[in-house]
């Protein structure tokens, strides 16, 4: 297990990180954005007094890599598309480094924050294009992970996930084991040992009611909001908050994991804090 240090020097408002090219630029190598990827832990320092930190990422979850994932044969369909009316092969065409892509959220592609080196010097990029795809009709667009929204450029995958999902029966069919034509729960003997009295037929509501809904909301994923907003995005998973003070002007991080390596900071006051992570150079593929 490698463990590669990237440090990080943020400023006031949305500070976007992408693991993936940070590592890219330091190990001098294509590191592959679909993975998951692990920050052993990490610190905070700022000489300011009333500095807040916030570090969120996409959740870590089922829907999020389907998402992702979806996102991504689309892009590989459209690709080998191109190739096969071109008459081209993949090996005659193919970019050398190429790679799917794609943004966080709805944030522009200016607040993405390079690896600092130790005299304070923001490291050179090199070519790191976001994944698009080009529609039969219409123009192409980008992808971002989590929001409320699709743009006029990009593509909110888990947006789009939700809305291509099938919504679960309300009222399943119950079932028939022995197959005689009639539901096994009307005979069943803990179900009907009261049915003749009003009293009991109330407990058999219960029985039939309580719980028969999903334990989250079917046409939301992880927020409150109704609405996307710049300061509060929908969807982040808060992974960390440092309130720094005048005796406490460092602080550690600790642990997670994040979704293609990419990470919000947002940062309220202080006077462009550093962030330094140890993170493990090889995530796992999903």
């Amino acid at each position: 297990m490698a463990i590669v240090r990237l440090t990080y020097k943020l400023n006031t408002g949305r500070n976007y990180i992408d693991l993936a090219q940070g590592m890219s630029i330091t190990e001098r190598r294509l590191i592959h954005q679909k993975q998951v990827f692990t920050v052993m832990g990490g610190m905070i320092v700022d000489d300011g007094t009333d500095t807040k930190v916030k570090i969120s990422t996409a959740p870590n979850n089922f829907y999020t890599r389907n998402a992702v994932t979806r996102g991504f044969r689309a892009w590989k369909a459209s690709r080998a598309k191109a190739l096969e009316a071109s008459g081209s092969s993949a090996k005659q065409v193919k970019a050398k480094y190429a790679d799917y892509k794609v943004y966080l959220d709805q944030g522009g592609s200016s607040d993405y924050r390079r690896p600092f080196s130790a005299g304070s010097v923001e490291t050179t990029a090199g070519e790191w294009t976001r994944s698009s795809i080009v529609p039969e009709q219409g123009s192409s667009k980008e992808f971002h992970i989590v929001g409320n929204t699709h743009l006029s450029s990009r593509y909110c995958l888990a947006k789009g996930w939700l809305e291509t999902r099938q919504k679960p029966l309300r009222d399943p069919q119950m079932p028939d084991l022995n197959s005689d034509g009639t539901e096994d729960v009307e005979v069943d003997f803990i179900a009907t040992m009261f049915q003749d009295t009003a009293e009991d037929s109330q407990r058999l509501n219960l029985v039939e009611g309580d719980n028969d809904d999903q334990p989250y909301p079917v046409s939301e994923l992880m927020t409150t909001q109704s609405t996307y907003d710049s300061s509060e995005p929908k969807n982040l998973q808060l992974q960390y908050i440092h309130h720094a003070s005048q005796n406490e002007l460092s602080h550690s991080v600790p642990g997670f994991q994040a979704i293609c390596g990419l990470i919000r900071v947002d940062v309220t006051g202080g006077s462009q804090p550093v962030l330094t992570m140890d993170v493990e150079t090889k995530g796992w593929n999903f």
